[in-house]
């Protein structure tokens, strides 16, 4: 009782660390109740041979400590997520070596801190393991693990499946194989937590298979999910290098009381945040291989959603997840603009070769459609080039983006950078390219998967084909039927409607020559046409959903109204969100939101797709707006003037 009470009157003091590169180890005593007082001692190390330990990985909570951790000199006060986890980890009978940042690193020295903190990377990695603390929980959170081996057992089975097989007639449909066609799911070793994976899986599947609204929230509700994927571990960006960097990432839970709360909406967007999660340490062990050596800007754009206090730390908390051969010249410094800091991030990515950091950026991404005048204030303003972290990833809105891997990657030569400065820092790029054509006209919609039906309103099928009948008169009234890449003017449409045959919908195959004329023949026929046999039924989305449990009375009706409905689902897939152009010397394509006429298509050298332009009224001056589908320009142009520089602002 005296030792104790002593401990409690007494503030632990920390003794200075020997050397830099020195942590501190936490040897947790054991107990046989996780109601006895913590009680530990610290043993200083060099990472140079740390011995094992294992480091956790949680989050703070509410700045209140209300917990002690009594030491041989003293006590620390620690908060109450913090005391609930080593209690969990206590051992019965021997003492636990542990790394534990709150505790492990003196708060209030932050010459300490900031050393700590530059070789955290290090502590994480080597570890012996890492444990996820993710909180107490009671038998329901268990048998959600159960619950989620079966989803993703179930998830996983369907994929490869759906991915191998062709759709109807081989002769319409060919299969690709190759090394672009291998996901993250297949190409990475097997050796993260179940449910890890499973998120790996669903990461993959849910945007080829455009899996919203209810369906994904039904699963992860009836899977009970919901209580892993709530957890704020999953919403905080610095955890994210810290199961990154991990050896073996492990998920842990106490046995603490669960408040039982349903947020359906919720649990679905915090489903796909602990997907990013996986993602992003995916992405990083790609890294160590040459051909993925530039993925570190991926790991910002697939982290854009995770919580942080300061914006700054939406690049600087990410640092440590860079590739060990080609790292960024930046060093944290809080006391400048944000801005500042994303456009020093994308210059040196773009310097660095990293053309798909433009798939992020541009008009399309922003609120602010157009910047407030000629000369921006870059403190409270981001050029049109550099992707704003603060908003939420726009890469997979755009067909062409989901689908990267059937485009070439590198064309026209290489990406060569040149800084416009302006007082010490650059605002806009000069990037080596042609001007190829300009928007002389445009349609878009807005066709979400239609679950929900109200009286008197078209439905999304509807819209879909007066859409189609739309961009249709924009082709045949108005140009001729020569295409300028070659072929004739109706193949190049139907070919851009279905993305050139690589949507989602193929899956693994692609559509051959012969399938163009059939599909197209047979959506006019049965979706166009009124009287056709998909078009005349009450509610044609309604009918074409299938399920087990209510499967589509389309599967019953001829191979050809069945081409129909496939060729309907390509379209909406492909059409929905974005704008069918086509340009003053006959191109047809797809452009991102915000495309308008008088906007010119360009060519950077070294980048994977055609972009958008918006001149700048009164200068030589370009805004970015997008990347396009530009029909018979995604396989590289051959120029055949010399590149002339174009400059972003």
């Amino acid at each position: 009782m005296t030792d104790e009470l002593h401990h409690e009157d007494i503030e632990y003091t920390y003794s200075p660390l020997k050397c830099n590169n020195a942590i501190r180890i936490l040897q947790l005593q054991p107990a046989e109740s996780k109601d006895e007082p913590l009680h530990a001692c610290f043993e200083e190390v060099t990472l140079d041979n740390p011995g094992e330990y294992e480091a956790l990985s949680y989050t703070w909570g509410n700045a209140e400590f209300p917990e002690m951790l009594l030491l041989p000199d003293g006590h620390l006060k620690i908060t109450a997520n913090l005391a609930e986890a080593l209690k969990a980890f206590r051992a019965r009978d021997r003492p636990q070596r542990l790394w534990a940042d709150a505790v492990c690193i003196n708060q209030k020295e932050n010459e300490e801190k900031s050393s700590q903190v530059a070789q955290m990377n290090k502590t994480y990695e080597y570890a012996s393991r890492v444990l996820i603390w993710l909180g107490g929980g009671d038998e329901s959170t268990f048998r959600s693990l159960q619950g989620y081996y079966e989803l993703t057992e179930k998830l996983a089975l369907w994929w490869r499946s759906s991915r191998s097989k062709p759709y109807g007639n081989s002769d319409y449909f060919v299969r690709l194989d190759g090394p672009d066609e291998v996901t993250f799911a297949e190409s990475l070793e097997e050796d993260y937590e179940a449910i890890l994976d499973g998120a790996r899986i669903i990461t993959e599947i849910q945007h080829s298979l455009m899996l919203h609204g209810t369906w994904l929230t039904d699963q992860i509700m009836s899977h009970n999910l919901n209580l892993v994927y709530e957890r704020p571990w999953f919403s905080r960006l610095w955890t994210v290098q810290e199961v990154a960097l991990a050896k073996q990432p492990v998920l842990c839970y106490g046995r603490a009381a669960h408040s039982g709360n349903n947020y359906a909406m919720r649990s679905r967007d915090a489903f796909l945040r602990a997907a990013s999660v996986v993602e992003a340490r995916a992405i990083f062990h790609l890294q160590h291989t040459s051909s993925y050596s530039h993925r570190f800007m991926d790991i910002l754009e697939t982290l854009r959603t995770q919580d942080c206090t300061v914006d700054h730390d939406r690049v600087y908390a990410l640092l440590n997840l860079q590739s060990p051969d080609i790292r960024f010249a930046i060093e944290p410094n809080y006391s400048g603009p944000v801005t500042h800091v994303y456009i020093d991030c994308a210059l040196q990515a773009l310097e660095q070769g990293n053309a798909d950091l433009l798939n992020s950026a541009g008009l399309w991404t922003s609120e602010e459609k157009q910047p407030p005048g000629l000369m921006i204030n870059a403190t409270q303003y981001l050029p049109t080039w550099v992707p704003d972290f603060r908003r939420p990833s726009h890469r997979r809105q755009l067909p062409w983006l989901r689908r990267a891997s059937r485009f070439q990657k590198s064309l026209n030569g290489s990406l060569t950078v040149k800084r416009e400065a302006h007082k010490g820092r650059s605002f806009s790029i000069g990037l080596q390219g042609l001007l190829i054509d300009r928007v002389a006209s445009g349609r878009g919609a807005s066709l979400p998967m239609q679950t929900a039906f109200k009286y008197g309103e078209p439905t999304v099928f509807d819209r879909t084909a007066d859409l189609v009948k739309e961009c249709q008169k924009i082709c045949r009234y108005e140009r001729e039927e020569d295409y300028p890449a070659g072929g004739d003017l109706t193949t190049a449409f139907w070919r851009t409607l279905m993305l050139n045959g690589h949507c989602a919908k193929f899956g693994n195959n692609t559509i051959s020559p012969k399938g163009v004329d059939v599909l197209a023949n047979a959506y006019e026929k049965h979706c166009l046409d009124k009287d056709g046999e998909i078009a005349r039924q009450p509610l044609p989305d309604l009918w074409l959903l299938d399920s087990e449990e209510f499967p589509s009375p389309l599967k019953d009706m001829s191979m050809e109204v069945q081409y129909g409905g496939f060729m309907y689902d390509c379209i909406r897939e492909t059409m929905d969100g974005v704008v069918f152009i086509m340009t003053d010397t006959g191109y047809v394509g797809l452009g991102p939101p915000g495309i308008d006429t008088g906007d010119l298509i360009a060519v950077i050298s070294g980048t994977p797709y055609p972009f958008a332009l918006r001149p700048v009224n009164g200068t030589e001056m370009f805004l970015l707006v997008g990347p396009c589908y530009i029909h018979g320009l995604m396989d590289g142009v051959e120029f055949i003037r010399a590149p002339q520089t174009i400059t972003l602002m």
